[in-house]
């Protein structure tokens, strides 16, 4: 997992999943951004606040399939697609 160039500041790996994600930032203060995860019928399905700019994310009772994780907060928004196998 490797940011480039203009792709964004936030990184969430891994992409393929089981168990949990981690999400980090070392440009962007996370701490108080919402962090939304939807299922690939936009309904969504997770929903917290972030504490600091490392955090895990456990997503095990989430069903296999396509998710987007939105972190989002004051003006900042950005999505990312991650699979749960």
């Amino acid at each position: 997992p490797y940011l480039e160039e203009g792709k964004g500041v936030i990184l969430i790996y891994p992409s393929l999943t089981r168990e949990s994600i981690c999400i980090e930032s070392y440009s962007e203060n996370l701490s108080n951004k919402e962090m939304k995860i939807y299922n690939s019928a936009g309904g969504m399905v997770l929903h917290a606040t972030l504490l600091s700019n490392n955090s895990k994310i456990d997503i095990s009772g989430l069903s296999q399939g396509i998710y987007f994780v939105e972190i989002s907060g004051n003006g900042f928004r950005e999505t990312h697609k991650i699979v749960k196998y």
